[in-house]
């Protein structure tokens, strides 16, 4: 009866295991089949499981259905040789789509081939979706070497057991670190540019490094063959994966340093478009400013009703006259003050009232403005008596009838948080 039992036993375990390799690889495609189906037809409940979460991109989804279709034909023991060349080219195929999409990602370099040609332009927490996370691709590679150390003959191949269990304990050790994280509501490395892996996508890798890890420690065999055929065969598919991820390694770097030198290129090209424009305006601000100043620059109606002002300041008509030329400045909104200086650096008049003083840096330069008989564009300073920082036009008015006798500056205050700041700060293209 114990013979029986134990034979019933040795005969039931490896139908569970087919029974549950099957599940895993069924649900692993399913996975990627209706993410691609929901890309397709834009049904975004198939590729994320909220607005606000990562979807799986469409290549991710592709692999996932190669992955989930290898591992059900691993099912099957004794391994036919077509069936053997059939999912060990499938995990190649995978394995060398994840290490250009891995080397791409870490470099920041989105392929818009991953799209398949699918509608995919917005972006999650700074991350544009429709590609590939890097950690993604990663696990991918996992799988790539779990799967393929699972394919010895025989059970004899101890290193090869080991590389397969330890590949697939890291795979499924590293998604249920992002699972626990997606559960606690904290997913990891979204805020970013660097693109996170999606929560279905670290489900699907779930169940596929579980698949991976009862696949580890049962020989692929192959039927009609001998072990050392299947070695052979083994060898020459692991060879021909070395030289193809060789060349996709060099082919990526040789488009990665094309890519720099390109964009390194067209920043400056832009920097510079952009600078020469932002010069050219400026020139364009500051040339505006004293043509507004030269309105008043020896106009003898304008220094004549100065005259009348400042020797008879009891003249309410000169005044007015005064004040309904600055009201008008004022109004333009180019200016937060106007004022009226005498010789002696005096305020006499400003519009409107109230605002702090004439800086000491001006009413020091009044003389020396007045022997120029220049209009001056004063530089940015400090105001001491607000601490705000200022530009100054300043007019120098003389005797319509003595011009050699000076009378007084016509001062224009410029606020440059109006409008000059504001104008450098912004930036014509999106950067």
């Amino acid at each position: 009866m114990k013979a029986v039992a134990k034979e019933e036993r040795r005969v039931a375990y490896p139908l569970v295991l087919i029974f549950l390799l099957l599940t895993a690889g069924i649900a692993t495609a399913a996975t990627g089949l209706l993410a691609l189906l929901g890309w397709i037809l834009d049904l975004p409940r198939l590729v994320c499981f909220g607005a606000d979460l990562i979807p799986m991109a469409p290549s991710t989804a592709l692999l996932f259905l190669l992955y989930g279709v290898a591992v059900c034909l691993r099912t099957r023991t004794p391994l036919s040789h077509r069936t053997f060349r059939i999912s060990v080219a499938m995990v190649g195929l995978g394995t060398m789509v994840a290490l250009l999409l891995f080397t791409l990602g870490c470099l920041n370099i989105y392929w818009e081939v991953e799209h398949l040609g699918l509608s995919t332009s917005r972006t999650v927490g700074g991350a544009p979706i429709g590609h590939m996370s890097p950690v993604t691709a990663f696990c991918f590679l996992l799988a790539s070497v779990s799967f393929l150390g699972s394919l010895s003959p025989s059970a004899t191949r101890s290193w090869r057991t080991a590389l397969a269990l330890g590949a697939a304990g890291v795979l499924v050790g590293t998604c249920f670190i992002f699972l626990l994280a997606y559960l606690y509501g904290a997913p990891l490395i979204y805020g970013g540019t660097f693109i996170p892996p999606a929560l279905n996508t670290v489900l699907a890798f779930v169940m596929l490094g579980l698949a991976l890890l009862a696949l580890a420690g049962r020989p692929a065999g192959l039927s009609g063959g001998s072990p050392a055929i299947g070695s052979r065969t083994a060898f020459a598919f692991a060879l021909i994966f070395v030289l193809l991820a060789a060349g996709i390694v060099m082919v990526g770097y040789r488009y990665y340093r094309n890519y720099e030198r390109n964009y390194y290129s067209e920043a400056a090209h832009q920097l510079a478009a952009i600078a020469e424009l932002k010069a050219g305006e400026l020139v364009q601000y500051r040339k505006e400013r004293l043509e507004d100043a030269a309105v008043f620059f020896n106009n003898t109606a304008f220094s004549g009703l100065v005259r009348r002002f400042l020797d008879h300041p009891e003249d309410a008509e000169a005044q007015q006259q005064i004040q309904e030329w600055a009201v008008k400045y004022m109004a333009t909104d180019r200016y937060g003050l106007v004022c009226l200086l005498d010789a002696q650096g005096v305020t006499r008049m400003s519009v409107p009232t109230g605002r702090s003083p004439v800086s000491s840096v001006v009413s020091q330069r009044i003389p020396e403005i007045l022997r120029s008989g220049q209009v001056t564009f004063q530089d940015f300073h400090r105001n001491e008596h607000d601490q705000r920082v200022y530009l100054d036009i300043l007019v120098p008015i003389f005797d319509e009838q003595d011009a050699s006798r000076p009378l007084g500056v016509f001062y224009l205050r410029i606020d440059p948080d109006k409008y000059l700041y504001p104008f450098i700060k912004h930036w014509p293209t999106p950067s």
